[in-house]
Parts: structure tokens; C-alpha cells; sequence
């Protein structure tokens, strides 16, 4: 009973678990910089080293930020998600399940031991969202920028300018999804391990391995593709 998932024991180890990953991610300023960093090295290996799109992704991802979008905006940005380019960090639905792994349990017979910790919850609640939603949008604003630049091409690619603009949006956002990290796709098994003490950041070394080959694989098939803007872009990657 001590170590049930509903009891107490476990309800505060889960919330202290959350406390300690978001020390560890987004209240790391270290973190912060291999983030960027690292989002950059994948632009560049994706064969995207200009700054053209990270204009419209930059004043998304801000817009998100301020919870004050024109509906333009909030259109762009619904798309986005809708297209699975945005919202999917490494770590932050894992850290606020956590945070409030022990706040959400639906069974009323918790009620009370639930009411008897309703003052580490508010604590735990309290840790600014901010910070979780700053850590988000530098995934977003990377994926976003990747996601423009991509559509930017294959808009001028002879395999792809004859489709409408929404199937090629749908060509675009795939190539995001396949060439950058998006946790949403780690395999069950990385997700299961999950529930570890130790396991939380598999998911990230996963998703190299699917980037690596799913470069390789785009490079290649571009190259052979016969059509000059892929090539080039096919080159670029290579």
C-alpha cells in the first residue's frame, strides 16, 4: 500500500519528481542554450542556414507567448498544431503530469488525503508557467521556422507546385515531423520507460536516431527524385 501510484507516499514523490525536472529543464538556463543550440545544429543539417522563416515563426511563437494573438495569428498558430509542427516538447507533458500527478486523481475516495495535501499542490501549481511555456516555444519556433522554409520549396518544386496549397502544407509539416525532433512519434517502449525514476530523457537519443535516418532516407530519395529544387535541397542535406 505504501507504494501505490494513488497513495501519499507516491502522490509526493511524483511531485517532488516533477519539481526536480524542471529545475533540471526549464528553470536551467544551461538547458536553455543546448536547446537553441542544439535546435540549430538539426536547421543546419536539415541544409537550412539563412535566417528566411524564422521571421513568421519568431512572431508566432511570441504571439503564443503574450496569449494575445490577432485571429491571423491564432489561426497560424491552430494550424500548426493541427498539422502536429508545434506542441510537441521533449519533456514538458511528462514534468506537469508529474507536477500534478498527485493534484487529478478523479477518485473521490482520494478526496481527502488529496484535501490534506492541497498545500504542497498550491506550491507545485504555483511554479510559473512561463517558464514551461518559454522552454515549449523554443521547440515550436525551430519547428515552425523549419516547417516555412519547407513549405517555401516545395511550393517551387515541379513534383509538388500543381497540388493546393493545403496538400502542400500537409508535404511540408510531414517533412517537419520526420526531420526534427517531435516527441509525439517516440516509440511506445521509450514512452513506457517513462514511468522509471531514471527514464524520462530516453525519448531525446530515440529521436536522433529517427532524424539520422530519416535525413538519410529524404537526401537520398530527393536526389533521385529528378526535380531540381529537391535536388538541391536533397544536396544541401547530404
Amino acid at each position: 500500500n505504501s507504494v501505490d501510484p494513488a497513495g501519499p507516499l507516491m502522490r509526493t514523490f511524483m511531485g517532488a519528481k516533477g519539481v526536480s525536472q524542471t529545475m533540471k529543464t526549464a528553470f536551467s538556463p544551461v538547458t536553455h542554450g543546448r536547446n537553441v543550440m542544439g535546435n540549430g545544429f538539426l536547421m543546419i543539417a536539415n541544409g537550412f542556414g539563412g535566417p528566411k522563416g524564422f521571421g513568421t515563426a519568431l512572431q508566432s511563437t511570441a504571439s503564443k507567448l503574450r496569449n494575445a494573438t490577432n485571429k491571423e495569428l491564432g489561426e497560424r498558430m491552430a494550424e500548426y498544431v493541427e498539422l502536429g509542427v508545434s506542441g510537441s516538447g521533449v519533456n514538458i507533458g511528462v514534468v506537469r503530469r508529474n507536477l500534478d500527478a498527485f493534484a487529478n486523481n478523479p477518485d473521490k475516495a482520494l478526496k481527502s488525503s488529496l484535501d490534506r495535501g492541497a498545500n504542497l499542490t498550491e506550491k507545485a501549481k504555483s511554479i510559473p508557467r512561463k517558464f514551461l511555456d518559454i522552454y515549449q516555444a523554443e521547440d515550436d519556433l525551430f519547428k515552425i521556422a523549419h516547417f516555412e522554409k519547407t513549405l517555401d520549396y516545395i511550393k517551387k518544386s515541379s513534383k509538388y507546385k500543381n497540388l493546393s496549397l493545403q496538400e502542400q502544407k500537409k508535404i511540408a509539416a510531414q517533412r517537419t515531423r520526420d526531420l526534427m525532433p517531435n516527441y509525439n512519434l517516440v516509440p511506445k517502449f521509450f514512452k513506457g520507460l517513462r514511468v522509471g525514476v531514471l527514464s524520462d530523457f530516453l525519448s531525446f537519443p530515440a529521436e536522433m536516431v529517427r532524424i539520422s535516418k530519416n535525413l538519410a532516407k529524404y537526401s537520398l530519395q530527393d536526389i533521385a527524385s529528378g526535380d531540381a529544387v529537391l535536388q538541391a535541397h536533397g544536396a544541401k542535406r547530404l
